[in-house]
């Protein structure tokens, strides 16, 4: 499963440990609860590195709601994307919001975090956000390896 939910009943928060980002799937899972949560733990220490940024938006939107010019995307090659966080189906309430990070997560849990610092008023908890915040090109070489190369830096407006 791309992610797990484990419940805290003594405190009424729940944590979501993240594989990866599938945000029809968290969507579904999270509609599902009996009770809207007081407290959501994002944990994305495990998180796997991807270079697709659209997952993360998806997922950011269950939290933020639609923001156009949510975050722009300077390419290595100089080039500017302003990238939009869609409007999602349903958007969960301003609970309390924490984000665990740790010195392995990747480029795109790093964005994702800083997308919910930003526009849910998450916490950060671990490691503490990079001023520059990059995002990875996987890159194939041989006998399974792989390269993770810095292929784009994400700024906010």
């Amino acid at each position: 499963a791309p992610l797990r939910i484990v419940p805290d009943r003594s405190s009424g928060a729940i944590t979501i440990q993240f594989a990866q980002f599938d945000a029809a799937f968290l969507s579904s899972l999270l509609s599902r609860l009996a009770v809207v949560p007081q407290k959501m733990i994002l944990d994305i220490r495990q998180l796997a590195l991807t270079d697709e940024l659209g997952e993360v938006r998806r997922t950011a939107s269950l939290f933020t709601g639609k923001r156009d010019r949510a975050f722009r995307l300077t390419h290595s090659t100089g080039r500017d994307v302003d990238w939009q966080i869609p409007q999602a189906k349903t958007i969960w309430p301003d609970e309390d919001i924490i984000v665990q990070i740790g010195a392995a997560t990747p480029g795109n849990g790093l964005v994702f975090a800083a997308i919910l610092r930003r526009y849910a008023g998450a916490k950060i908890k671990g490691d503490v956000l990079p001023e520059q915040l990059f995002v990875h090109q996987i890159v194939p070489i041989t006998h399974g390896w792989e390269m993770h190369v810095p292929s784009g830096r994400v700024t906010f407006p």
